[in-house]
């Protein structure tokens, strides 16, 4: 626990640096905090540290730093949130693409500073016009056939940099259960995502 707690002030110290030295650029790097439970999954989070992680049955859902982790669209009414990463086969100890797409109404935001709105916002992925979907290196984009889920928005708070916002601060949780086309059930759990979110990586049309 200590060392965990170690590695979250050593972190934190880097990015304040980062900070004051007016590098932006820095915090827009994926940090990797393991979780104290299971250490394959990301701590939860609220540095914005760019990260995401989750499990699949017994495979992982994780961010990679090659990827860009996440964009969030907003489109007539709706936001689109995406989480971009790799899933990791435990058997074959093998990585593949893979991306999830969450899609729930909501109202305006025109702006990234406008995403502070989720704060604390709980969403019922079974609700009327909401859906998941996911894609892999070797599949078109497939709709998740749900049967529950919901993914909550536990903080998004404005980051300023000498006076001047910089980015949201958005993180969160998430868990869903879908059937495969064999009707056989598949379980997302332990979601958890952790994001600096600023016009580089939101948009609205």
């Amino acid at each position: 626990m200590k060392i965990h707690k170690f590695l979250a002030v050593v972190t934190l110290c880097v990015l304040i640096a980062s900070c004051s030295t007016d590098e932006p650029s820095q915090m827009d790097r994926t940090v990797f905090i393991p979780d104290y439970n299971d250490y394959n999954l990301p701590a939860y989070t609220e540095m914005g540290y760019n990260a995401f992680g989750a499990m699949i049955d017994r495979e992982y859902f994780l961010v990679s730093g090659s990827i860009i982790p996440c964009k969030i669209l907003y489109k007539e009414g709706k936001i689109m949130f995406m989480l971009d990463g790799t899933r990791k086969n435990s058997v074959y100890h093998t990585d593949s693409r893979m991306t999830l797409f969450f899609y729930f109404p909501f109202e305006q935001c025109s702006d990234y500073q406008d995403i502070i709105k989720l704060n604390d916002v709980n969403i019922n992925l079974l609700s009327n016009d909401c859906r998941v979907e996911m894609s892999t290196e070797n599949s078109e984009v497939q709709h998740l056939d749900l049967i529950k889920g919901n993914i909550y928005f536990k903080n998004a708070q404005l980051c300023l940099i000498d006076d001047v916002p910089n980015r949201v601060i958005l993180s969160g949780e998430f868990d869903f259960q879908f059937l495969t086309g064999g009707e056989l059930p598949v379980v997302v759990r332990y979601g958890r995502f952790d994001f600096g979110i600023n016009n580089d990586y939101f948009f609205s049309y």
